[in-house]
């Protein structure tokens, strides 16, 4: 059974969420592929970056 990139991306979306909420500490969650291209990333809700995206 093939998965879709609809339920790869819901499945990542839960693996990032459920990491975030393991932990207060934990800040962001990234996931990349195999070429280090980020695939998946969250940041926790409520708190400000201290760069712009450009700056990261």
């Amino acid at each position: 059974m093939a998965i879709n990139d609809n339920d790869n991306s819901k499945f990542l979306s839960t693996v990032t969420k459920n990491i975030l909420d393991s932990h207060k500490s934990i800040k962001s969650v990234g996931i990349i592929d195999k070429n280090g291209i980020i695939i998946n990333e969250q940041d926790r809700e409520g708190l400000k970056s201290l760069l712009t995206k450009e700056e990261n």
